[in-house]
């Protein structure tokens, strides 16, 4: 399976630049590519180390994109709107936190996720993890780059896996997706939180852990390491379910025609 992996993509990625070397011939620009590399985005503020990249997120004109090495750690975020077919930068989200705790990296913009009213920022690292929205609303600059909602998993009950000590860490952030104002964010301990903004107003529920079903003991199966909202369904992995194989959670919206008293606990 390596071998036959490394194949396709090399044939693939050769069968890239062919298609690429004829389309310049042709003055054509596929996928902005061309675009992308004669702008440089970025260059002019990042440095080496800064991780500028790391996470990127894209909702019509605008794209997201995390610079969690910036700062020392601490991290960044830089907003782009789409102008003509350039990007060109709108907004710097700075680290909220910037002066506590110096020597221990908050990673920042290690997670963004952005939709047509909001976009999140992570700091996955920072105690055990924050995860910042802000507003897209472009009528007030400086009142967008500050954080409308600051969501502390230690704030959120008693979660089991706070307060670790050591490289165990919660994580909470370490995976976000973000679509129709319904924010998805995952962690490093088996813990996955759903927010609903309804009018600027979150809704927020736990995804529980299948495997678990009120055994605290179960196996964890890293759920939530990775999440996405899609248009109809909620999607949540377990990298370590099935022994290892993985699987892939699927949860349908609250409105979708299923009748279970409640459908998050119960997916396809």
């Amino acid at each position: 399976m390596l071998f036959r992996s490394i194949n396709v993509r090399t044939g693939l990625h050769n069968k890239i630049q062919t298609i690429a070397f004829e389309a310049n011939r042709a003055g054509i620009d596929i996928l902005g590519i061309q675009e992308l590399r004669c702008h440089s985005i970025g260059s002019e503020v990042i440095e080496v180390g800064d991780d500028f990249g790391f996470s990127i997120a894209i909702s019509g004109d605008y794209m997201l994109i995390g610079s969690p090495g910036q700062n020392n750690g601490h991290g960044s975020a830089f907003l782009y709107k789409k102008n003509n077919q350039n990007w060109e930068l709108n907004r710097v989200f700075e680290n909220p936190i910037q002066t506590i705790n110096e020597g221990f990296p908050h990673r920042f913009g290690y997670s963004v996720a952005i939709s047509d009213n909001y976009l999140s920022i992570s700091s996955p690292f920072y105690n055990d993890g924050l995860v910042y929205v802000y507003s897209l609303d472009n009528s007030n600059s400086r009142i967008s780059t500050k954080p409308l909602h600051r969501i502390d998993v230690r704030n959120l009950g008693d979660v089991e896996g706070c307060y670790a000590e050591g490289p165990n860490k919660f994580g909470f952030g370490i995976s976000t997706s973000f679509n129709n104002d319904k924010l998805l964010i995952g962690s490093l301990k088996d813990f996955v939180h759903l927010i609903e903004y309804k009018d600027g107003i979150p809704f927020s529920i736990d995804i529980p852990n299948p495997s678990q079903n009120n055994d605290q003991n179960a196996e964890k199966i890293k759920f939530g390491e990775s999440v996405y909202v899609g248009d109809r369904n909620i999607y949540v992995s377990a990298l370590n379910a099935d022994n290892g194989k993985g699987k892939v959670f699927v949860y349908p919206f609250l409105n979708s025609l299923r009748t279970d008293e409640n459908p998050w606990t119960n997916p396809y």
